[in-house]
């Protein structure tokens, strides 16, 4: 369920977002590409970018951006199948991450977005949705500023903004990892090493990750409130973004609209609630334009 801010107050909307979602969810359906066919590369800005295509070959692309040390399938696994049903997508993979190599570049979420812009004019795409989530959901914010003439509607998943866009504990934690002391990242070097197409480059992503903490800059609420394309934000009742900044995020987006998914976590939460983001994220995507 989602609201806009024309909606009902902040407490109202508390208490309706904890109703139940599952009677809303569309029936499961996959009409994802298999990798064989949906994968493809392209040169930009000196990366060999990885990016996927699935569903109708016509219509508004709907981009997805994945989270930190994850891919397409970790962080839209469950959102994807049903997704690429009735539109067009194209998934990309980032510098370090899944079937991109690594290059001799700071990773930053603005990389990203001018990475995604730079995809989106060689494919001869105008304009596009974008879906971020986590890292990707900060991307698709620099996209929003810094290209907004490629973007139609955008959504926003588990990623906060400014100074504040993070729970301090995991921002602690990320400024202490040691990427050659890193246990805890066991799952994701075998994932890492299943679709790289240079898997000795590991521990690299933890090096990137680290990095992009201060290579990447934040925005203000002033260009927050420039963002002027309707706006979805979707986090998990126990995400790592606080709750203050969700609602200052939402309540400084001149057309946003806020949802909160009951029970559910950063990672896997969010990430693991495929119907519940299809039940919210395709309604939103179909709206009639405001």
């Amino acid at each position: 369920m989602s609201f806009s801010h024309n909606t009902f107050g902040t407490l109202g909307l508390l208490l309706a977002l904890a109703a139940p979602l599952q009677a809303q969810t569309p029936a499961a359906r996959d009409c994802s590409t298999p990798i064989a066919r949906a994968g493809h590369y392209a040169d930009v800005n000196g990366l060999h970018l990885y990016y996927e295509t699935h569903g109708p070959a016509t219509g508004t692309p709907v981009v997805l951006i994945h989270g930190a040390l994850s891919n397409i399938r970790n962080s839209f696994g469950g959102l994807l199948p049903t997704l690429s049903c009735t539109h067009r997508v194209i998934a990309i993979e980032v510098q370090a991450h899944g079937h991109t190599a690594d290059i001799d570049r700071p990773l930053s979420t603005e990389n990203i977005a001018d990475d995604l812009s730079a995809l989106l004019r060689l494919l001869r795409v105008e304009r596009a949705d974008v879906i971020g989530y986590s890292m990707g959901g900060t991307a698709a914010q620099k996209f929003a500023v810094r290209h907004p003439e490629q973007l139609r509607r955008l959504v926003v998943i588990s990623s906060g903004f400014g100074p504040g866009a993070w729970n301090p504990d995991l921002l602690t934690f990320m400024h202490s990892i040691d990427p050659q002391n890193a246990p805890w990242a066991a799952d994701w070097k075998v994932e890492f090493e299943k679709y790289a197409p240079k898997p000795a480059q590991w521990p690299q992503p933890l090096v990137r990750i680290k990095e992009s903490l201060t290579a990447s800059q934040d925005l203000s609420v002033e260009q927050i409130r420039g963002i002027t394309v309707p706006t979805l934000l979707i986090y998990g009742d126990r995400d790592v973004v606080p709750l203050e900044n969700a609602l200052l995020f939402y309540r400084t987006l001149p057309h946003g609209e806020l949802a909160l998914l009951p029970n559910t976590d950063h990672y896997p939460g969010v990430a693991s609630r495929g119907a519940w983001l299809s039940a919210l994220i395709l309604p939103f995507l179909d709206a009639p334009a405001q």
